[in-house]
């Protein structure tokens, strides 16, 4: 029984996977998710920065447009702030005062229920 795994692939609805997969900082920032970890390690210090900087304005803004309010959201927001945090070499006020937003509504968020 002889498969044809190119059809089998392209009728998958699973994004496909690419070892040298390129996508820039701006378009990463812009998913819900962090970015995949290899593409990451291939960016140099700088786009990582950027990267960074833009995921938190991009956190920053849907915490003002109110498009954070499930447990969830805030919880895979501040992980991916710590993170940031934690690889970060000098303090970022941004990511600092958004960690203690996050935390706060948080916070408020468990103590609704």
């Amino acid at each position: 029984m002889d498969e044809d795994w190119g059809a089998i692939a392209a009728s998958s609805k699973m994004p496909p996977f690419s070892l040298f997969n390129k996508i820039s900082p701006e378009e990463a920032a812009q998913k819900e998710s962090f970015v995949d970890i290899i593409v990451y390690n291939r960016w140099s210090k700088a786009e990582r920065r950027l990267y960074q900087k833009l995921k938190a304005t991009y956190i920053a803004k849907k915490i003002e447009k109110e498009q954070i309010n499930s447990i969830e959201d805030i919880t895979d927001s501040l992980n991916q702030l710590a993170l940031f945090k934690t690889n970060s070499d000098k303090d970022d006020k941004q990511i600092d005062d958004l960690i203690s937003t996050l935390e706060g509504m948080k916070l408020r968020h468990s103590n609704t229920k």
